[in-house]
């Protein structure tokens, strides 16, 4: 069985918390760890977000009619992602 994410962020900080070691190494990169995950989870929702975006736009019809204003720029898209 697969774990989900939060799960593991959850666990992660729980033993960061709950080892006991004379240094606490293993307690900062544990946390460390849960951080990075929390970073990374957080990415990818926003990329989903953002590719849904431009799923919507990239399904307008073909046929030459308005689309408007809307536009899908992927350098945008990253550009905003990694600025978060």
């Amino acid at each position: 069985m697969k774990s989900s994410t939060e799960t593991l962020i959850k666990a992660l900080h729980v033993l960061s918390n709950e080892i006991k070691t004379d240094d606490g190494v293993v307690n900062a990169a544990l946390s460390e760890a849960a951080y990075r995950m929390e970073e990374l989870q957080s990415n990818n929702l926003k990329m989903l977000d953002m590719l849904k975006e431009c799923m919507e736009f990239l399904s307008y019809p073909r046929d030459g009619s308005e689309i408007g204003n809307m536009y899908c720029d992927i350098e945008d898209l990253i550009n905003e992602v990694e600025a978060k």
